[in-house]
């Protein structure tokens, strides 16, 4: 073999690297065509375009300050991803990130919901998914989206929806719908713990959501019931001062259905569904009775 030449083996390596190296350049290229392609929704040469986000963001600058979990600077990264779509990869180190970036994109698509899920994922932020959306499902099942008359509860907000009409798709896409999927991540222990705090904070926004005069039809608590039943079941608690109020709230409901919204009407059946279901704890269905004789 000649001074000058390579082994085999050495030239098998040149050639891994000069593959390795090809690829990562067609990655890099195929990641700036995928973030090219995302921006075109942002018509940021368009003067018309530009003026009515600045329109929208005013209303959208008023209510991510009421999100507790966004700082100055958050909001700021906000709003420059929101007027041109700038700071994305910033935007995902925000508590709620993943959500924010959907919501302040300006095509609210399925199609554009999935592509951020799935660059998520590609940059193995997976778990940022799930932990983003428990910061928003605090507000789109709490007592803060219920009029109720402690007014320091209400989120402030012009028109039905706080979250533009996305409740719907955030509850489909990404909150559990049965308590019994929790098992996967909680011991014994842990779990009936998770499912007394379950029960007992979910039936609380229960309660709010059937003491409501307005902001019905956007609160994803409506969906929830099967989910509660869940937690209920396994990690009932006596709370006296809830359940002498909420029982017969529930009750009053479904004989008197034409005094309620439709959906406080659906909800409050659906749940005495659940305390008629022969699986309760015992403890659970004599408070119940206790609560309809008033001795609770």
């Amino acid at each position: 073999m000649c001074g000058g030449s390579m082994s085999d083996d050495e030239f098998k390596s040149v050639s891994e690297r000069l593959k390795e190296k090809k690829a990562k350049k067609l990655e890099a290229l195929k990641r700036a065509k995928e973030e090219q392609e995302f921006l075109k929704s942002w018509l940021v040469d368009d003067s018309d375009w530009v003026s009515e986000r600045k329109r929208k963001w005013l209303s959208m600058h008023k209510r991510l300050k009421q999100l507790f979990f966004l700082d100055k600077y958050n909001i700021e990264t906000c709003k420059n991803y929101f007027m041109a779509g700038k700071e994305a990869f910033a935007l995902s180190s925000c508590r709620g990130g993943f959500w924010l970036e959907f919501w302040l994109h300006p095509e609210h698509t399925l199609k554009n919901f999935n592509k951020i899920k799935i660059k998520y994922i590609k940059n193995n932020m997976q778990n940022k998914i799930h932990s983003h959306s428990r910061e928003f499902l605090y507000f789109m099942e709490g007592i803060e989206y219920c009029d109720r008359d402690k007014k320091d509860y209400v989120l402030k907000f012009e028109g039905d929806s706080f979250f533009d009409g996305l409740e719907d798709l955030f509850w489909e896409e990404l909150v559990p719908k049965q308590f019994e999927g929790e098992k996967a991540f909680q011991s014994d222990c842990d779990l009936l713990n998770f499912a007394k705090e379950k029960s007992r904070r979910m039936t609380a926004k229960f309660h709010a959501y059937l003491s409501a005069s307005s902001l019905i039809e956007a609160n994803i608590i409506k969906y929830r019931v099967p989910y509660w039943a869940g937690a209920f079941k396994l990690g009932y608690e006596s709370l006296p001062e809830e359940w002498r109020s909420f029982i017969p709230l529930v009750d009053k409901i479904c004989d008197q259905p034409y005094d309620y919204h439709p959906l406080q009407v659906k909800v409050a059946s659906e749940i005495s569904d659940v305390f008629n279901e022969p699986d309760i704890l015992d403890g659970a269905k004599v408070d119940i009775e206790k609560a309809r004789k008033c001795e609770l």
